[in-house]
């Protein structure tokens, strides 16, 4: 049920707002959460759980002490790597194969998802589509959560296990990869295959030809089909292999290589603490250049140099000694005699690894499903080598341990659970809003604000409640409870401009009915703050215009509507722009 949740939280389909994904996700975590009594302490032991857990520990302090913005995913994201490795390994050994088999089963109903979309061009619960992507954003992500159970279900396959059944599951699942039509999703699953070799050894290769023959032979065969037959057959699917061969002939690279010098100069000005973790998406809107002009992404599209430039030397360097760590203990299982005998270990290692190579080129670090499984392959690989290292803890018992434990988990469980309840609290002020019950709105907006401070959608929500009973009663103390909460919400969150914007034009529309209206000035420092965080956001440089003409700064206020019409020559709003700022 985690597990589904999870995936659930990594959606994004069009009636669903980003902010209620915190919902599953939140659950999600809770369930996992509540598994973590079961831990064995010896479990926890070693250099490998400790790195991965110092790593957590690392972006979740960056995302306390460094990043400014609030965002339940600065917490929720390291929470879900941990938890998941946690949890998985508080689970008893034999749960192992169950949880993959569910694995299998979710990545399938995902497989059929995007072979469908591939093939009729319907979303289904999503918007039209020509390349697979099941219920998420990008087909890549897509294409990593397909490779989780294709290269370990391969590894299984191809090492002689399993007959026919696991050969047509394998061959499925390579089609659903196929229609993605995703480059790193072909990347990720070529480092997969790559670690395979490299654990199963030549001696097992020779053993095996015979099913590594059938799986060249049907992999070859569904490249021609999507390729070459496929659109022959449908119009609705789409010939992608061009911009493939362009990768490896001309250098394409989705202009990747944009953001990767972004984030490089990011991570320098912000060396060695980081820019704050999960705070790209912010920075992007400040620093963005062509081709990337009034667009929005979170991500640099590498996900290890987004860690470097959010978190700094810490994350990285504790991100790629954890790697480290894990691979040191797999070459070592390698070169014993114990190799052959375990075979689910290479399993999780081959999982793993299609991802970790997957994140040169994409986010999947950032998106809570994989990073669960992540979690999971990891805590596996965890288990099985310490179950052959010499040394190992014995679990500590007593009571006083038992009592640790579960005041541990219930401090968690409280911590997490704070974020979905601000959201629940703020989703029931809007529908008690919408039947004109603007106390009880109050009252909601104000308990989210105590459980989660740092949000400014709270603060904001609150104060468009103020200044509509002000504009409805024509009284000044309404207007300066709506000032006192737009202050807030600037001060919570300062790449926030919405707020900055609604109490500039608060001021500049209802100064006559307020108490102490700010002066032009003040007013156009707000909005200067806001077209630095988003200058390339045309409302927020329509509104920075309209405080340029109110402090009397005419002639700039109106060549900046006239590049806005320009821009946008058909729009009546920016037409009656130019004439209100000319006016």
């Amino acid at each position: 049920m985690a597990l589904i949740a999870l995936l659930l939280a990594s959606a994004e389909l069009p009636e669903q707002q980003s902010m209620a994904l915190i919902y599953p996700w939140g659950i999600g975590l809770l369930m996992l959460a509540g598994l973590l009594h079961r831990i064995d302490f010896a479990r926890l032991m070693g250099w490998r759980s400790g790195l991965l857990s110092l790593f957590g520990v690392v972006l979740l302090a960056n995302a306390m002490l460094i990043n400014p913005a609030y965002h339940p995913a600065n917490y929720y994201l390291p929470l879900t790597l941990l938890l998941s490795f946690w949890a998985c390994l508080a689970l008893p050994r034999d749960f192992e194969f169950r949880l993959f088999r569910l694995l299998v089963l979710v990545c399938l109903a995902l497989a059929l998802w995007g072979i469908f979309q591939w093939w009729t061009g319907e979303g289904f619960l999503g918007a039209a589509t020509t390349r697979g992507r099941a219920l998420f954003t990008t087909p890549n992500t897509y294409a990593t959560a397909i490779n989780l159970a294709l290269t370990p279900l391969l590894a299984y396959y191809l090492l002689g296990r399993g007959g026919s059944r696991n050969f047509v599951l394998a061959m499925l699942f390579f089609l659903g990869l196929l229609v993605s039509h995703s480059r790193g999703g072909y990347l990720g699953f070529a480092g997969g295959m790559v670690f395979f070799v490299w654990l199963a050894g030549w001696r097992q290769i020779k053993l095996n030809y015979r099913r590594i023959l059938y799986v060249m032979i049907g992999m070859e065969l569904l490249t021609l089909f999507v390729h070459n037959v496929a659109p022959l057959l449908n119009t609705h699917t789409e010939q992608d292999y061009a911009r493939i061969l362009a990768t490896f002939i001309e250098g394409d690279t989705s202009y990747r290589l944009v953001l990767y010098k972004m984030a490089l100069g990011l991570a320098y000005q912000s060396w060695p603490w980081g820019t704050g973790f999960f705070s790209f998406g912010f920075l992007f809107d400040q620093y963005q250049v062509s081709p990337f002009l009034r667009m929005s992404t979170n991500y640099v599209h590498n996900d290890y140099l987004q860690i470097a430039m959010e978190t700094g030397a810490a994350g990285i360097a504790t991100l790629l000694a954890m790697i480290g760590a894990f691979l040191i203990g797999i070459n070592r299982w390698r070169r014993s005699d114990t190799k052959r005998r375990d075979i689910v270990l290479m399993m999780a290692t081959v999982g793993a690894s299609s991802m970790l190579v997957h994140a040169l080129v994409d986010y999947p670090l950032y998106i809570p499903f994989l990073l669960a499984v992540l979690g999971g392959y990891l805590a596996t690989i965890h288990r099985r080598l310490i179950l052959q290292e010499p040394g190992s803890c014995s679990e500590r018992d007593g009571a006083w341990w038992s009592r640790l434990k579960q005041a541990a988990v219930g401090a968690l469980m409280a911590a997490l659970i704070l974020p979905v309840a601000a959201e629940g609290c703020a989703d029931y002020a809007v529908l008690r809003l919408r039947h004109g019950l603007a106390g009880d709105g109050i009252t909601a907006y104000r308990m989210a604000q105590v459980l989660q401070p740092g949000n400014p959608d709270w603060y904001r929500g609150e104060a468009l409640v103020w200044l509509q009973l002000g504009l409805e009663k024509k009284h000044p103390a309404y207007f300066s409870e709506a000032d006192n909460l737009l202050g807030k919400a600037m001060r919570a969150h300062p790449y926030d401009v919405a707020s900055s914007v609604a109490r500039a034009v608060m001021h500049r529309r209802y100064h006559a009915w307020m108490e102490s209206p700010a002066g032009s000035r003040q007013i156009l420092a707000w909005m200067e703050h806001a077209h630095t965080v988003k200058p390339y956001w045309d409302a927020v440089t329509a509104e920075y215009a309209r405080c340029l003409a109110f402090d009397g700064q005419k002639n700039k206020a109106v060549q900046i509507a006239q590049e806005l019409l320009r821009g946008h020559p058909d729009s009546v709003g920016m037409k009656r722009l130019l004439a209100e700022v000319s006016g």
